[in-house]
């Protein structure tokens, strides 16, 4: 097996993994969805809090996924030939660009997630 097909097998193993990881965070979501719903109807502080600490987490773990797949983006990029095709190149490119913007949108709803201390604003997941 050559060097490009091993990498390839790796990364789909790896996507496997976050595809489990993702399935995870959607049903804990499902579940915060609940407790953001109790909080809202009786405005009860335990669910409040449970409810931010739940949120921060989805975010941070989300996060973290896309700036993995952002920084192997990047290694992508410095792994290229100029004898590779230009349509490699441009899909590379534009993989990376996506990642990083991905990360960047992920870290934005992260920081609402940590500083909205009285859930005011309606942070979406999709």
């Amino acid at each position: 097996m050559n060097d490009e097909l091993q990498k390839r097998l790796k990364m789909l193993k790896i996507e496997d993994f976050v595809w489990f990881i993702l399935i995870g965070i959607i049903i804990l979501s499902l579940y915060n969805n609940t407790i953001e719903k109790k909080y809202l109807l009786y405005h009860d502080e335990v669910s409040k809090n449970k409810y931010r600490t739940i949120q921060i987490f989805i975010f941070l773990v989300v996060f973290i996924i896309y700036l993995y797949f952002a920084i192997d983006g990047y290694k992508d990029i410095k792994s290229l030939k100029i004898s590779d095709s230009k349509e490699k190149i441009d899909g590379t490119y534009l993989s990376f660009i996506s990642g990083v913007l991905i990360a960047i949108a992920t870290g934005i709803l992260l920081y609402i997630a940590i500083f909205d201390k009285n859930i005011e604003t309606e942070i979406f997941f999709n």
